[in-house]
């Protein structure tokens, strides 16, 4: 079974699905920051307070860092998305029709 859709349309297919990988990543890190952070919080103030507060600040950076490039992604992913749905409905419709009108589908 052949491929009907357009280049165009697996090339943003593609790019959604490598922004939305991105967003997965970022949101698994970000996890494992905030468990990290507690469990540092939990076990370390109580042995090395200064290191615990050391590491805490960094992880903390990070998680705020983290917020700025989250939004890009999702605006990059967000975009993808529009596009793809927007391609979808185009060719679905008017391209479907001159290809019709062509007779270039059947």
């Amino acid at each position: 079974m052949t491929d009907t859709r357009s280049a165009a349309l697996q090339a943003l297919e593609r790019e959604l699905q490598e922004a939305t990988a991105r967003c997965n990543a970022l949101s698994n890190w970000l996890a494992g920051l905030r468990k990290e952070r507690e469990l540092v919080l939990q076990e370390m103030s109580l042995q090395d307070p200064i290191e615990a507060v050391q590491r805490i600040v960094l992880i903390d950076s990070w998680l705020a860092s983290a917020s700025e490039v989250r939004g890009r992604l999702e605006a990059v992913r967000q975009d993808a998305q529009t596009r793809l749905g927007r391609r979808r409905q185009w060719e679905a419709g008017p391209m479907a029709r001159a290809q019709r009108e062509k007779g270039l589908l059947m």
